[in-house]
């Protein structure tokens, strides 16, 4: 009796982790396609004293930040076929979009270096000029008169930006830039939802309750940051996708080359990518697992070769790299360590404080998984000390912290191989409760941040909140005037 109870048992726990029919599956879809669709058209306009001033319904766009700079990057490839943006963000100054439609008319900082003409010697452009674009009053008169100038960005992120837009454009056509802006912000979007649906699969490979797994696609969606950084074009979504495929390919598939070659992408649109790169070589390497180190290998290597000769054509050196940013440090390690989970304006578990029941899940992970526990480990461990080290705690520049960003689904499946336990929370009735109320406040601050961007970045969760609470009447308003 005890057995056949048993086989009874196993049976049911089977038909409902293999059950896709859960009607809950296809209203989870609807509800990620609303929720992420219409922030992506629905803009809260705000003035500088950051009050509401309208609503529209109209094209993406980007904010701040490294966007701009990606985007001009984009336009100076479709409209010129060239890197050198001198006249790019000249013609964004005289009112065109190659920085956006936010920046078109306004001067702002340039990420870039100066290569002078005649001799090649690089500067960085604030040796000579502010972040306002005004010549440093020490540095006048020793301006060079013929310079080129280069992005220091990866180029992978503009160039795939260019690729996708260019069928879809006129280059002689003034409003070009424009749509290089909505079609950059639509890839943001398709990417992350492709993000989400590799995350699904990834979850799916662990014989995870159908619930937990649409309850953990649910949190990664709708109570983290990756719901605000799905519009915004920022490279974090990108890597923070192309981490998931690899990992998914390589766990779950066993196919080594495609894994190698997410991340070689991942490598051409932001460097740090290359630390994934490296914990996964190192598994291969205490795995013993030779040939597959090998075929891993063979995309990275031909990903950091074009981005070598990418260095030596632009500034005559391959190891010229554009962002020195990544090997300064900047203060205590300690201060970088805490901030960029505690700090009130951007430590990530500020904004989304449920991911600290991830650590509940570690010893199961470790006993379902251990080598999956070993990788997965490895990459947060080492790509948190990577930006912890140097002593940042506001490491971002933007909504809760956008370098952790890639780390989050991670955490958010150590969380859910602990919701699979049968026996989850069920005996500690107020940690339940606290729980609880950490989803649902991890889901109003995501919400908000969806809706409300421009008013969210850098700022502590409570700050944000009070304007947005103080101009609900004016929120009320405008809705009014739409139906």
């Amino acid at each position: 009796m005890g057995k056949q109870g048993a086989r009874s048992s196993n049976a049911k726990k089977k038909k409902e982790v293999c059950s896709d029919k859960s009607i809950w599956v296809p209203v989870v879809i609807i509800v990620l396609l609303f929720l992420y669709v219409t922030p992506l058209f629905l803009n809260f306009n705000v003035n500088k004293n950051e009050k509401l001033t309208s609503l529209e319904f109209g094209e993406p766009r980007v904010l701040s930040g490294d966007l701009p700079h990606y985007l001009v990057v984009a336009s100076s490839i479709v409209k010129d076929g060239d890197f050198d943006l001198t006249n790019n963000y000249e013609d964004a100054e005289n009112g065109n979009c190659d920085t956006g439609f936010n920046a078109k008319g306004k001067t702002i900082d340039h990420h870039s270096k100066l290569v002078v003409k005649e001799s090649g010697e690089i500067f960085s452009r604030l040796d000579f000029f502010d972040y306002k674009g005004k010549i440093r009053a020490e540095k006048k008169g020793f301006v060079p008169e013929k310079y080129y100038e280069y992005s220091v960005h990866p180029p992978g992120l503009p160039f795939i930006t260019a690729l996708l837009s260019y069928p879809f454009l006129d280059p002689s056509n003034e409003k070009t830039s424009c749509t290089i802006e909505v079609i950059g912000v639509i890839f943001s979007l398709i990417v992350s939802l492709i993000g989400l649906f590799y995350f699904w699969l990834l979850l799916k490979h662990y014989d995870l309750k159908q619930s937990v797994v649409i309850g953990a696609f649910a949190l990664l969606a709708f109570a983290t940051p990756y719901w605000h950084y799905s519009k915004t074009y920022w490279a974090e979504v990108f890597i923070t996708t192309l981490l998931i495929i690899a990992l998914y390919e390589l766990i779950a598939r066993k196919r080594t080359l495609i894994a190698g070659i997410a991340l070689a992408v991942g490598v051409t649109i932001k460097f740090p990518v290359i630390i994934f790169v490296g914990c996964i070589g190192l598994f291969f390497l205490y795995k013993k697992r030779w040939w597959n180190l090998l075929i891993f290998s063979i995309p990275i290597a031909f990903s950091v070769g074009l981005i070598c000769l990418y260095h030596q054509y632009l500034f005559g050196s391959v190891f010229a790299v554009g962002q020195t940013y990544y090997f300064q440090f900047f203060g205590n390690p300690l201060v970088g360590y805490g901030g960029m989970l505690f700090s009130p304006s951007q430590g990530l578990l500020f904004f989304a404080p449920l991911i600290c029941f991830a650590i509940g899940g570690i010893q199961h992970l470790k006993r379902k998984a251990p080598d999956d526990f070993v990788l997965y480990a490895g990459i947060i461990l080492l790509y948190y000390s990577f930006w912890a080290i140097r002593g940042l705690a506001w490491e971002g520049g933007g909504y809760s912290n956008r370098y952790l960003l890639p780390l989050v689904p991670i955490m958010i499946l150590f969380l859910a191989v602990w919701m699979n336990e049968d026996d989850f929370l069920s005996k500690k009735k107020l940690i339940r409760v606290f729980f609880i109320g950490l989803v649902c406040f991890s889901f109003i601050l995501s919400l908000l941040a969806a809706y409300f961007p421009a008013l969210v970045w850098i700022k502590p969760f409570w700050v944000w909140i009070e304007i947005i609470m103080q101009k609900g009447e004016r929120v009320v308003t405008i809705l009014k005037t739409l139906l």
